[in-house]
């Protein structure tokens, strides 16, 4: 079986072949930048968490590749306790910059620690595209679950971005990335079930630069604003 048929993404598409974001000796990824663009990014996603962990009563929530954790501690650790994993730069800032929470380093595609913890929610925002073999990042995953645990994945669908033609990622940092039937195939055959399949904007909208691009771009080319798309799943098959 080829990559591509693994994941379940078109024949003729061209994956990026390494993972530029991981840090190793003296690279770190979570530059001061990076930090402070990263209050833009995702949002929606995370407003959408908060409107779950208040709706449901949940207690626990884990963000599975959490960055500098701004989104997680504004939105989410006001009504839940919570704890993310992320690589060392953002994990040191995150025990830096905040007083609660629980953080800790690790790497989805070789990870070393595993928690005795099963949470109420897991938050995994724009990290799958990002690796080389995502299926490790879902086993990981699966770690955290129980049978009522709800996963909020999110990831760019190619489709809505890219545009329909469009068979390879510009974005080096991208290994690959899934429109979204092929995003709930991968999905599916990895052992979750679908709740439900939403399209955000991959930041809130605004007057910010970013957001102005990323406009720019989408109007020129007549794509959808609402590109990032979050599935919201249950785990129906665990990993041995």
């Amino acid at each position: 079986m080829d990559q591509n048929e693994k994941y379940c993404i078109r024949e003729d598409y061209r994956p990026n072949q390494a993972n530029l974001t991981l840090e190793h000796e003296d690279v770190v990824f979570w530059s001061p930048s990076r930090i402070q663009s990263s209050r833009l990014y995702q949002l929606p996603l995370y407003e959408l968490a908060k409107s779950l962990v208040i709706e449901q009563g949940m207690q626990n929530v884990i963000d599975v590749g959490c960055g500098p954790g701004i989104k997680l501690m504004s939105l989410i650790a006001p009504v839940a306790n919570v704890f993310g994993i992320d690589q060392k730069s953002a994990v040191d800032y995150c025990r830096t910059a905040y007083n609660s929470g629980t953080f800790l380093v690790d790497n989805f595609e070789d990870p070393a620690i595993e928690l005795s913890e099963e949470f109420d929610l897991v938050i995994c925002s724009d990290v799958i595209e990002h690796l080389e073999d995502p299926d490790q990042l879902l086993s990981y995953i699966k770690r955290y679950c129980n049978p009522s645990t709800l996963i909020l994945i999110s990831t760019p669908d190619r489709d809505k971005v890219r545009g329909k033609d469009c068979n390879f990622c510009p974005q080096k940092e991208h290994i690959r990335e899934w429109n979204s039937e092929e995003y709930s195939n991968y999905l599916k055959k990895s052992g979750f079930e679908i709740i439900d399949h939403y399209f955000l904007p991959p930041l809130r909208p605004g007057f910010s630069k970013v957001f102005l691009r990323h406009w720019i771009h989408q109007v020129r080319y007549r794509l959808p604003l609402n590109y990032n798309q979050a599935a919201l799943c249950r785990v129906v098959q665990r990993s041995n």
